[in-house]
């Protein structure tokens, strides 16, 4: 039911979320906004479309690096973008397959990372944002077979293994009525809360719409 999340905001939707910081303006921790550099730089160009081409080595290093993140200035930010530009990532192009659509797309780590930025850091403005992605992940299906992905990189065979968690998801939506009654998701966040079918379908045709697209995050 991800069209409810396709209408037009209304006049009256609460004012925009805070955006998470650019890259380039985070001074902490210049090792992790490289790595984030190099995982969500532009992707290559081919006459089929863009599509990012895995380099598994990166995201390990990125991971090592993000699941021990301290408390830093704009730490909140680096955690989302990994979270929302890495372990989240849809590509769309014109290819075929979730290998060219999902170059790191993994629930396990997104989640845990959503949970270590709440916790290191309970007055980010990127609360209510990273509670719906945390949603989406828990909701996400695994990913399909292929040999070749899953003996190239980690994060696909973790996701290969996932299994949706419908009810956890209901629960976070139900933290973000009570957290953020008035706020950005909350209309969202009710009907989720309350609907009995939330499974997600991963794109894989060709240019697909990237299924976070409708959550209005700005």
């Amino acid at each position: 039911m991800l069209a409810v999340l396709g209408c037009a905001p209304s006049p009256a939707l609460p004012p925009q979320l805070p955006a998470a910081a650019e890259l380039s303006s985070i001074k902490a921790r210049p090792d992790v906004v490289e790595l984030l550099r190099a995982l969500t730089a532009p992707n290559d160009e081919t006459m089929h479309g863009p599509f990012h081409r895995a380099k598994d080595d990166l995201q390990e290093k990125l991971w090592a690096a993000v699941r021990a993140l301290t408390v830093v200035d704009q730490g909140d930010h680096l955690l989302f973008h990994a979270i929302d530009r890495v372990y989240t990532r849809y590509d769309p192009n014109y290819y075929h397959g979730h290998d060219f659509h999902w170059p790191y797309l993994c629930s396990a780590r997104a989640i845990q990372l959503c949970d270590k930025l709440l916790a290191d850091y309970p007055a980010s403005t990127l609360t209510e944002r990273t509670l719906i992605l945390k949603a989406y992940a828990l909701r996400l299906p695994a990913t399909e077979p292929n040999g070749d992905s899953e003996a190239d990189r980690t994060t696909y065979r973790l996701q290969r293994q996932w299994a949706p968690r419908y009810d956890a998801a209901r629960d976070v939506y139900r933290e973000v009525l009570a957290r953020f009654p008035a706020g950005r998701h909350a209309k969202l966040a009710k009907v989720f809360a309350e609907q009995k079918e939330l499974s997600i379908t991963l794109p894989s045709g060709p240019k697909e719409p990237d299924p976070k697209n409708p959550i209005p995050l700005d």
